[in-house]
């Protein structure tokens, strides 16, 4: 049997401002951590051993996450140089004399993980046309008549073709891993790269003997950026909620008929769509959650478990809400996501990501449009980048954050774990973890009272 091998011992360090806490790994989209949903289909096809390799900082939540899932085995590194050297710990734990590798920030379409899995071609890579994507953004490869021919690390230049999403390769693979250099060859002259040990470089050498190209026909994402997580959450929305074909409810659930439902719903145990409810869409709902009194949900959305969503506030289509939330009172979300444990009410309007844990005081509001229709520009570890998907309007709130009264956001705002922005505060750019943003404003206090009115 092949088993698998996840890669989860990276640091997110392009992931401001989820880079702080916890591994990017487990960052939720469509209500399940990202490297949830790509071992829950994996086991659609195979119960194959799963090694997850990830830090023994991130070893507590991963092996939380997995708990009582069979055949997932959790190895954590006190520190790793690269993905080579990761993957290098997980084959010391194969049986089988070849393994199936992937990256736990990446989620590739069931059907590609299924032809890679199933392939007798070893070496093998699973490769995406690059598309609309930059090949200066990622680690890519030219591909010609089924073969893998160059690997390339942030090329400039058109001659790479596509993008390497997972890998086949045998266990004897390990002893290259060991030679990985810890720069990337190949560069172009006059480029950089870190001193890391990349699982592409060590396949680099091997490209003479021959590396298949297994092409994928789905979709992929590499969530290397925070606005990934925004594309992701909402692919996969509309994904899971087009996959229900009839309304289901489990032990305790119920639909009042007062419900305007035009749509599919899937409720969890002993949860409740109430009065005045209006669903344009469908629906996939956790478990303990309530949703009642005149919430509109415009379209496809998830929401988690034990949360509240009511009073009149919308939700729009494409959106997710985490476990243990509250949405509230006239609140909008028109866009994005909420992780768990989010307060959102009292007139607030949001869009974008608000990470774990994060209050938003009465009347927040985020701007989503500059007033010259442009995107704002975000710099990435100091490289300047436009994002082009739409989300880089978003804002972009870290864990444990929380807002004032009236706090105004503007587009592409990223805001650092650990920060109070404080009342009336117009917050725009890129504010520090652990920061404290108020107010300072000039005040005129005049003498006044009822002899101004003639007394």
């Amino acid at each position: 049997m092949r088993e698998i091998v996840l890669l989860a011992a990276g640091t997110g360090t392009k992931m401001f401002p989820y880079d702080l806490v916890g591994s990017k790994t487990l960052r939720p989209v469509a209500g399940s951590p990202i490297m949830l949903h790509m071992v829950r289909a994996l086991r659609a096809f195979t119960a194959a051993p799963v090694h997850i390799v990830t830090l023994r900082r991130y070893y507590g939540a991963i092996s939380t996450c997995f708990e009582g899932m069979r055949g997932v085995e959790i190895h954590g590194m006190e520190h790793s140089e690269g993905s080579a050297e990761s993957l290098l710990e997980g084959m010391a734990h194969l049986s089988g004399k070849d393994a199936m590798v992937l990256y736990g920030d990446t989620w590739v379409a069931p059907e590609d993980l299924r032809r890679l899995y199933q392939t007798q071609d070893i070496p093998a890579a699973l490769c995406f046309p690059l598309g609309a994507e930059r090949p200066m953004d990622w680690i890519c490869a030219k591909v010609e008549g089924g073969l893998v021919r160059v690997i390339g690390a942030h090329h400039r230049g058109e001659c790479m073709t596509h993008r390497l999403a997972a890998f086949v390769l045998p266990k004897g693979f390990a002893h290259r891993l060991e030679l990985t250099p810890e720069y990337f060859p190949g560069m172009k002259v006059g480029e950089g790269a870190p001193m890391e040990r990349y699982v592409e470089a060590a396949l680099c050498a091997g490209l003479p003997a021959g590396l298949a190209a297994i092409e994928g026909e789905g979709r992929y994402f590499d969530v290397d950026k925070p606005w990934h997580l925004l594309e992701l959450n909402e692919y996969l929305v509309h994904r899971l909620c087009g996959a229900l074909t009839a309304t289901t409810l489990e032990d305790g659930s119920a639909i009042s008929p007062g419900a305007a439902v035009n749509g599919f719903v899937h409720l969890g145990r002993n949860s409740y769509l109430g009065e005045r409810v209006r669903v344009d869409g469908n629906l996939i709902v956790g478990d303990d959650t309530v949703i009642e009194n005149g919430a509109i949900f415009a379209g496809d959305a998830v929401v988690g478990s034990r949360t509240r969503v009511a009073n009149y506030c919308q939700i729009y289509s494409g959106c997710s809400i985490g476990n243990d939330c509250i949405v509230e009172h006239g609140a909008e979300l028109i866009g994005g996501m909420l992780s768990d444990r989010v307060y959102l009410y009292h007139l607030c309007e949001f869009y974008g990501l608000a990470g774990n844990c994060t209050d938003l005081g009465a009347g927040t509001l985020c701007g989503t449009l500059r007033f010259d229709d442009n995107e704002p520009i975000h710099r990435t570890k100091g490289r300047a980048e436009v994002v082009r998907s739409g989300f880089g309007s978003a804002t972009f709130l870290g864990d444990y954050c929380r807002t004032g009264v009236g706090t105004l956001f503007m587009p592409g705002c990223r805001v650092g774990a650990y920060t109070v922005v404080g009342a009336g505060v117009l917050a725009q750019g890129t504010i520090p973890p652990r920061s404290c943003v108020l107010l300072e404003q000039k005040q005129v206090i005049k003498d006044w009272g009822e002899e101004k009115y003639g007394w």
